[in-house]
């Protein structure tokens, strides 16, 4: 699923670290239900919240049908 993702929107995990990409894609993996997939708009608030672009109220008001927001990881991109 989350793979997927990262080949569909490649162009959203341009600049990630091996740590952030790997965050966005655990958290994908984690909050979205077998069989479906996630919307770019929520693949790419993933990404802005891991590498530190939005906050996590900011995270939740874009994506309020997932799960908490990640963890962020490393340095911003």
């Amino acid at each position: 699923m989350s793979r997927r993702s990262v080949m569909q929107w490649p162009e959203l995990f341009v600049g990630l670290t091996p740590g952030q990409r790997h965050s966005v894609v655990r958290h994908l993996a984690q909050t979205c239900p077998a069989g479906s997939e996630p919307t770019r708009a929520e693949v790419d608030a993933t990404v802005q919240y891991v590498v530190g672009e939005i906050t996590p109220s900011e995270y939740a008001r874009r994506c309020p049908s997932t799960r908490p927001a990640p963890v962020p990881a490393g340095s911003p991109r």
